[in-house]
């Protein structure tokens, strides 16, 4: 884990006191280190991985945008990136894309688990389906 600086990736169990008095663990991800891993994989970020016409770092379009495919393309990406970014070449604009579903267990259904996976807007639509 310290060798290849993946300490920063695993969960921490925290408690949390719920209203019935009770306290229960729940593990807590970093969600600052796992994009950061994302970004700083090399073979991930390869040119191929990348939304098609897009600047990743800048997140503008590198052509025309003649219809609608990927994130960057869509009419709100630019007042967006605008609003909340600018043009300081410090910012990188990226999106992130949740995929949430909540799913119950055990007899009476009141168990439930609600798993959060996320990609990033500047992957192409296939990496982002993988």
């Amino acid at each position: 884990e310290e060798m290849v600086g993946s300490n920063t990736l695993k969960p921490k169990d925290i408690n949390v006191h719920l209203t019935s008095g009770s306290t229960a663990t729940v593990s807590v991800f970093n969600l600052e280190a796992q994009i950061k891993s994302l970004l700083e994989d090399k073979e991930l970020m390869s040119p191929q991985n990348l939304a098609p016409g897009y600047d990743y770092l800048s997140g503008m379009a590198t052509e025309p945008i003649t219809h609608y495919s990927e994130v960057h393309s869509g009419t709100d990406w630019e007042p967006a990136r605008q609003r909340f970014c600018g043009d300081n070449p410090k910012n990188m604009p990226v999106a992130l894309i949740l995929f949430i579903d909540k799913s119950h267990f055990g007899s009476n259904g009141s168990l439930s688990t609600t798993p959060i996976c996320f990609t990033l807007s500047c992957f192409n639509q296939e990496m982002r389906n993988n």
